[in-house]
């Protein structure tokens, strides 16, 4: 299922598909080419039927897609992950989050504003309230999130915003303890995406997180990486050892501490 591209001010109890025939399409090849066939995210079919096949297709898997290009976290956070001072409960990452600002527009920065204004201003709450409340209803075994771009230029407030919106969907789901998954940056020539790469690491003080480096998939020069299966295979590696508890390795190594000399 792929919900359309919509914003609303106040929270939403419905969501239209993107397809005109019906909602849900089964992933076979007779559906790939159809007129009213909507392709899904390519990071969540390849990390689904990467899970699929380890479970020897023994484990029905329905992927929900809510996306929209180009939007920073603010657009889908609610208030209440907005008001959020203590960033989900783990606390600040260096500077301190700036309070809410009241539907403040987001536009993103020059690079990827061209997605949001398809649909003119998306303000503040408003894809929480048009493209993630409608479906507060359902069950879901975990949630996948691929975003970051858009607040490049404002780290130390995404380390706050991030996991403040984790726990925040996660109370509105009556969910706690659903697994939650994200992308690391590509290596987009961007130098903002470092410091956002390491606010993005802070969400995993949360419980039952992971993530999937995508670092070194990416291209320089194009924001969106083309080597989605190769992250769909490590998003499925996080989701055994996350979700089902499975012994694997699911993230390379990272640094245990640093120390500076002077005299070297």
């Amino acid at each position: 299922f792929s919900a359309v591209r919509t914003s609303a001010d106040e929270p939403q109890f419905d969501i239209a598909a993107r397809t005109k025939q019906q909602a849900w399409v089964r992933s076979e090849p007779q559906s790939f080419g159809d007129k009213d066939f909507t392709f899904p995210s390519a990071l969540c079919y390849y990390n689904a039927r990467q899970l699929y096949s380890f479970f020897d297709g023994k484990l029905p898997i329905g992927i929900v897609g809510s996306y929209f290009g180009g939007t920073r976290i603010e657009s889908w956070s609610s208030s209440d992950a907005l008001n959020d001072q203590t960033c989900g409960g783990i606390g600040q990452l260096g500077e301190p989050a700036t309070g809410y600002q009241a539907r403040r527009s987001y536009m993103g920065t020059a690079g990827h504003a061209h997605s949001a204004a398809r649909l003119g201003e998306v303000r503040n709450e408003t894809l929480y309230n048009a493209m993630f409340s409608p479906f507060l209803p359902m069950r879901f075994a975990a949630i996948y999130w691929y975003q970051g771009e858009a607040n490049a230029l404002h780290a130390p407030e995404y380390a706050c915003r991030f996991p403040a919106m984790i726990a925040d969907w996660r109370r509105k789901l009556e969910l706690p303890d659903v697994p939650f998954f994200f992308t690391l940056l590509a290596g987009y020539w961007d130098a903002h995406f470092v410091s956002t790469r390491a606010a993005q690491m802070h969400a995993l003080g949360l419980p039952r997180t992971g993530v999937a480096s995508a670092i070194d998939l990416g291209d320089k020069r194009n924001i969106h990486p083309r080597f989605k299966k190769e992250l769909g295979r490590r998003m499925s590696l996080a989701t055994l050892q996350v979700l089902y508890g499975e012994k694997v390795d699911s993230f390379g190594p990272r640094p245990a501490s640093a120390e500076l000399n002077q005299g070297a």
